[in-house]
This record gives C-alpha cells, sequence and structure tokens, in this order.
C-alpha cells in the first residue's frame, strides 16, 4: 500500500495534536470550525488530516462533523 507511511504520520499526529481525543470526547461530532477552534489549528490542516483519516477508516463524517472511530479510541490509548 502506497499511502500507509502517509495514513500513519497522519493520525500520529492527529494524536499528539490531541485532536483524537477531542473527538473521542464529542458525542455528536464536530465540524471542521469547532475542531480548528478547540485545537488551535487551522481549519485547512483540521480539513487534509480529517480527509485524510476518513479515508484510512480513523474517522467518519456524518452531518458535516467529524466523529472518530473506535480504532481512534485505541490509538490514543497507545500514546
Amino acid at each position: 500500500m502506497l499511502f500507509a507511511p502517509i495514513v500513519f504520520q497522519v493520525v500520529r499526529t492527529m494524536r499528539d495534536l490531541n485532536i483524537l481525543d477531542v473527538l473521542s470526547k464529542s458525542k455528536t461530532g464536530l465540524t471542521y470550525d469547532e475542531l480548528s477552534k478547540e485545537c488551535e489549528i487551522s481549519k485547512y490542516g483540521i480539513q487534509v488530516l480529517c480527509e485524510t483519516a476518513l479515508s484510512a477508516g480513523v474517522v467518519f463524517i456524518k452531518e458535516r462533523k467529524s466523529n472518530s472511530f473506535k480504532i481512534g479510541f485505541l490509538l490514543i490509548a497507545i500514546k
């Protein structure tokens, strides 16, 4: 898989920047704007990270809000 190193770095970055933690604590998910404000990262940065994580099945988007799959919870635990 050619994208595996990229996905690994994206997920690690999301973990290190607490994006996965913030998503895991949200019951209804967060928009890119809300995540941007909460994590103090540009909206563009959040969007790129979330969309890459979406392609890897780490997050999902429902009603324009990002949410974490169970794998996201596991990745937080191994920090």
